[in-house]
């Protein structure tokens, strides 16, 4: 019965995963901006409940991408327009590995369901609210819990907080270092796997440092 829940967990994290990035690459095309009628239109999501209640799906999806940072809105008028935060217009991908450079084999597995990789290697960076600090973001999992975590038991974030990283400068502005807008390091396609320790490297070389350890140092970050 655990193994079917976490099969059904797995397909709706990639559901949403897939959602999100189709809502950005709508928005990336769309600089002026979008309604939530307009997004739930062109993805072919227009839903109601009784009535009622209209567009929900990706009004949810919306808030989500807000709370990460890819996506922000503003008032016109009376309507909410959707866009996406200032300094993701572009991909923060790497440049296309050479494919002489790259051997794709082996990072096909990394991510698998047993593989260390998706439990240890950081997939993204949930931000999280310190006092006093500003860039707090804690990495995450491939199944969206804290590094090293393999339940799938819901977990609070906040309860792991001395793990998060604190950066100097927004993290969103790091160039060639994000697969995808929202700060994901990687997705389910082997190119994401092959240059993630490059990238990987390029966002440890940023003025980044522990949140315990920058709190027992209170100079940086503050």
């Amino acid at each position: 019965m655990h193994s079917t829940r976490n099969s059904r967990i797995e397909k709706a994290e990639r559901g949403l995963s897939l959602l999100k990035q189709a809502i950005i690459e709508l928005l990336r095309a769309s600089p002026g901006g979008l309604r939530n009628t307009d997004i739930a239109k062109d993805l072919n999501l227009e839903s109601a409940h009784a009535g009622g209640h209209r567009n929900f799906l990706t009004y949810s999806v919306l808030g989500q991408l807000i709370e990460q940072g890819s996506v922000e809105e503003r008032k016109d008028g009376n309507e909410t327009l959707y866009t996406l935060r200032k300094g993701q217009g572009h991909p923060r991908s790497s440049p296309e590995p050479s494919p002489d450079k790259v051997d794709q084999t082996p990072a096909i597995i990394l991510p698998d369901q047993d593989q260390w990789f998706r439990y240890w290697m950081p997939y993204h960076f949930k931000k999280l609210e310190v006092r006093g600090r500003e860039h707090v973001y804690l990495p995450l999992n491939r199944n969206y819990k804290p590094l090293g975590k393999t339940s799938r038991e819901h977990v609070n974030f906040e309860e792991f907080s001395a793990q998060a990283m604190v950066f100097q400068t927004d993290p969103h502005a790091f160039e060639h270092v994000w697969h995808l807008e929202g700060l994901y390091l990687y997705d389910d396609s082997a190119r994401s796997w092959s240059d993630y320790f490059v990238r990987l490297g390029r966002l440890l070389s940023q003025r980044v440092q522990v949140l315990e350890m920058a709190e027992k140092y209170s100079s940086f970050g503050s």
